[in-house]
């Protein structure tokens, strides 16, 4: 009886163990299959509107948000993230955007494809991490979200001391 029970656990211990295995596998496939069908779109998009919004103009920043961001009762609070984010100062290069996530839809957010990127920016005044999520539509790419981290900004770099 000790023996029928000893073995039922293992079993049990080693599907649990595939069924985690499979899923890691899985996961880490789609993430690789997501960052290559972005690759070739959303990295030159980045290294084209990181730049353009790191002249911290408030309406230029603006033009390359999702339109719904873009509504006038947001105005105020760009207006003071932008100029939080300009003491950084000018954007001296940024390094090689890193593929994060990709989120297909969730019911919060109805069917939107969302595509998250990571970047090290180098600024005239220090270093940033900006994290960048990118609506996928049909006529390219729009900024759903555009967060700069940086020491500089009082926004810091997560496991960077202050």
């Amino acid at each position: 009886m000790a023996k029928k029970v000893l073995c039922v656990t293992i079993i049990g211990v080693l599907v649990v163990i595939g069924i985690l295995i499979g899923t890691s596998v899985l996961s880490g496939a789609s993430k690789g299959y997501r960052s290559a069908q972005y690759e070739k779109t959303a990295i030159p998009y980045i290294k084209t509107v990181v730049p353009q919004m790191s002249k911290w103009d408030l309406e230029l920043y603006k033009s390359f948000l999702w339109e719904k961001a873009r509504r006038s009762e947001y105005d105020e609070s760009f207006k003071k993230i932008v100029s939080r984010y300009s003491k950084i100062g000018a954007l001296r290069n940024i390094e090689e955007p890193q593929f994060v996530s990709y989120d297909g839809g969730s019911n919060a957010r109805g069917s939107l494809k969302i595509v998250t990127y990571s970047v090290q920016a180098h600024y005239e005044n220090g270093e940033a991490l900006i994290t960048i999520k990118l609506l996928d539509v049909d006529s390219g790419f729009q900024v759903f979200h555009f967060n700069l981290e940086s020491p500089i900004t009082n926004f810091p770099i997560p496991g960077m001391p202050n």
